[in-house]
């Protein structure tokens, strides 16, 4: 019966988990509009096929929202299932939050990682080769913006690896504390 309470909370925690990885898009998306906003308006409003009414930092943030909220449903089942060892309903529930907050950290973190590596081995003297549609005006602050895109995602899956791990030795603990408390 307690399992079928902690299998209970599964939509619950995919539903959680889209939101938690829309909200990261949404700010990953500010922080790297602010490195380059060339990078929407030279390629990801364009990718996006967005009205150039809506090409702003709003614009961004939905961009954000639509890139991310997709790898929560995505990440979410395989978290959630590492989590059912822990005991307790509200056991379940709290490994699975704190998987999610580490799978977010280990992305944003190396995101910016990215972005920091990016901007300390380029050379400004050799321009990035890009493609000849794009009219980029900075071609090095474009390139760390989306060296953070791409270690983001990166760190996404590191992340999901980290919090699957994370998850079965926390619920475990978790279990094996409880049946000391209990005396068993």
């Amino acid at each position: 019966m307690r399992f079928l309470k902690k299998l209970a909370l599964f939509p619950g925690a995919i539903l959680l988990a889209c939101l938690a990885a829309g909200v990261f898009g949404v700010v990953h998306n500010q922080i790297s509009y602010t490195i380059a906003p060339e990078y929407f308006h030279g390629f990801k409003f364009i990718q996006f096929r967005f009205p150039e009414a809506l090409q702003t930092r709003v614009g961004a943030s939905y961009i954000g929202w639509l890139a991310s909220w997709w790898m929560g449903l995505l990440l979410a089942p395989l978290v959630f299932l590492t989590c059912l060892p822990a005991p307790r309903v509200r056991g379940v529930l709290r490994v699975f939050c704190e998987a999610v907050v580490l799978v977010i950290v280990t992305a944003l973190l190396i995101g910016l990682g990215g972005a920091l590596v990016q901007w300390m081995v380029e050379d400004p003297t050799a321009l990035p080769d890009l493609p000849g549609w794009m009219d980029i005006r900075e071609p090095l602050r474009f390139n760390r913006a989306g060296a953070m895109h791409n270690a983001s995602y990166a760190g996404a899956a590191l992340g999901a690896l980290a919090a699957i791990v994370f998850a079965l030795v926390r619920g475990i603990r978790l279990r094996r504390a409880e049946k000391v408390a209990n005396g068993l």
